[in-house]
């Protein structure tokens, strides 16, 4: 069997919202949260940062959303399953 690479992230669009539901210094973290809102049907990318000290923190966001209702929308049906997700306003 041949290996499928992973598609490639596409840039979210200026003016356009992520929302970061966790961030963590373990990737295990990272994908089993990406796994638990899988199943409650909320598709999310694990990005992989290195901060101003050098630590490897793996982000849990879902993607982009366009426009401000919409991201609102996501964000109160992350809280209703006990997320706490934070805005990123795509520049």
């Amino acid at each position: 069997a041949t290996a499928v690479p992973p598609e490639p992230v596409k840039p979210a669009p200026p003016g356009s919202y992520l929302l970061q539901v966790g961030s963590f210094k373990r990737a295990a973290d990272a994908e089993r949260l990406k796994a638990e809102l899988a199943l409650l049907g909320i598709s999310t990318n694990v990005e992989t940062v290195t901060i101003n000290n050098g630590q490897i923190y793996h982000r849990v966001r879902t993607g982009p959303l366009d426009g401000k209702q919409a991201m609102e929308q996501m964000k109160a049906n992350l809280k209703r399953h006990g997320k706490d997700p934070m805005a990123v306003k795509v520049k």
